[in-house]
C-alpha cells in the first residue's frame, strides 16, 4: 500500500510524503513523483523543469533482492564501487565512506553521453539492499545538493 500526504508548515514550501510499508520519504511539491517502475525503481522523483532544460536532475530508489547471497554492506559496497569503475565511462569516485548504519558515495562519470554526477546512500535490511540516488548535470550538482539533501536525509526504511 501506498500512502501520499501533504503537509504545510507556515512560510514554507509544502513536503508531500511518499509511505510504503518498507519506507517514508519526504519531497517538496515542485518534485514531480513516478511510481511506475519505470528502469527499475520504486520510485523516481523529477526536479522541476528548467527553461531550455534537457536533463531531469532526479532522485530514485532501487531494491536488489540478496536473499542467499550473504552478502554484507562492506562486500556490495566493494562490488558496487568495482562497477563503478569498471562499467562508467570517465567515472571517478569523490567519496565513499560508512554513516553509521549506511553507506555514501559520491561519484560522477559519463552515462548516455552526459556528464554526471550522483550522490547515493546505500541501506540493508531483510537481504534487500535499498540504492537511493541524487543524480545530477555534473554542472548542476552544487545547484540541486542542497534540496537533494534534504530529501535523501528524510529517507527512513521501517522496522
Amino acid at each position: 500500500m501506498v500512502v501520499f500526504l501533504t503537509a504545510t508548515v507556515k512560510g514554507q514550501t509544502k513536503k508531500e510524503v511518499l509511505e510504503t510499508a518498507a519506507y517514508t520519504i519526504e519531497y517538496e511539491t515542485d518534485w514531480t513523483l513516478d511510481v511506475s517502475g519505470k528502469m527499475n525503481t520504486l520510485f523516481l522523483l523529477f526536479s522541476k523543469a528548467e527553461q531550455d532544460d534537457f536533463f531531469a536532475e532526479n532522485i530514485n530508489l532501487v531494491m536488489q533482492d540478496l536473499k542467499g547471497l550473504n552478502m554484507t554492506m562492506k562486500s556490495y559496497i566493494d562490488l558496487s564501487e568495482n562497477q563503478i569503475k569498471t562499467m562508467v565511462k570517465n567515472s571517478k569516485l569523490i567519496k565513499s565512506e560508512a554513516i553509521g548504519s549506511k553507506y555514501m558515495m559520491v561519484w560522477s562519470g559519463e552515462m548516455g553521453g552526459q556528464e554526471l554526477k550522483f550522490k547515493q546512500y546505500f541501506f540493508m535490511k531483510d537481504e534487500k539492499a535499498y540504492v537511493l540516488s541524487l543524480t545530477t548535470l555534473l554542472t548542476t550538482y552544487d545547484e540541486y545538493i542542497g534540496a537533494g539533501d534534504k530529501i535523501l536525509n528524510s529517507f527512513k526504511l521501517k522496522e
